[in-house]
């Protein structure tokens, strides 16, 4: 039993739930995977959490982490990742010995000497490479990817958050009445939800549109989703709850921008 001074000194957060366990690092087979995560020395816990959620809910197999990539198992990363971290396996390798020796298309991300994401087809084998925040992906690893991909910028921010891919765009900011602006809003306007949705995939690109974003916990108000035109899911394929809302928005938002 753990006292709550105990607590306090083993956990990072300033009200621990004072429960407390020790687990033993599982062994993975590494050659089964074929949809594989590569990460190469990503420093900032919440996004390494973030991606290790999202490969989660993405189906991905396996997560490949260079040295020098921030530690999976510590506090921030386990909290970012919702729990996923306990369903997909993650170990640390060489990444260039990896690379070469994975038998599927390897894709790299870049923005030089780049195609657009949009180009490649889904496949049942892969492996997506993913880089450092500041300096993105060694290029020694680039030069022995398949293909290097890019996702376009449409807005006038400079680079895409590691994690989210996407979400953050220079856009205009106003706070109004969202059932008043739905209401008067000329084009289609998406929600989200988890019932009564049909997937993302469904839907075309648009030149005109509104995106409905909920709140972490509680999703889109109710009376919100009953005035939209149509409300979107994405699917989920591994274990994980749901996304992360800048997640899911990023992924609706490209969608639907073409």
């Amino acid at each position: 039993e753990i006292n709550m001074k105990g607590a306090e000194a083993l956990s990072g957060t300033e009200t621990p739930q004072c429960f407390f366990a020790l687990i033993e690092k599982p062994q993975y087979n590494e050659i089964e995977a074929l949809q594989v995560l590569l990460i190469d020395r990503i420093q900032d816990p919440g996004n390494l959490g973030t991606l290790i959620r999202t490969a989660d809910a993405a189906g991905i197999d396996l997560i490949v982490m260079e040295k020098g990539t921030a530690d999976p198992y510590q506090d921030k990363v386990m909290r970012a990742s919702q729990g996923s971290i306990f369903h997909i396996p993650v170990v640390i390798k060489d990444l260039a010995t990896y690379i070469t020796e994975f038998e599927g298309p390897v894709y790299g991300t870049a923005l030089e000497n780049a195609v657009s994401f949009k180009e490649i087809e889904s496949q049942s084998q892969f492996a997506l490479l993913l880089g450092n925040e500041g300096e993105g992906v060694n290029k020694d690893l680039l030069q022995r990817t398949t293909k290097n991909l890019i996702i376009p910028i449409y807005g006038k921010a400079e680079s895409l958050n590691v994690a989210i891919a996407g979400s953050i765009f220079h856009i205009p900011v106003v706070i109004k009445d969202l059932a008043t602006y739905i209401t008067e809003f000329e084009g289609p306007v998406y929600g989200t939800a988890l019932e009564n949705a049909v997937s993302f995939k469904e839907i075309e690109s648009q030149s005109q549109f509104a995106l409905l974003l909920g709140n972490e916990g509680e999703g889109v108000n109710k009376d919100l989703l009953q005035r939209t035109t149509k409300n979107l899911i994405i699917p989920i394929y591994g274990k994980a709850e749901s996304l992360n809302v800048a997640i899911a928005g990023s992924i609706l938002l490209y969608q639907l921008k073409g």
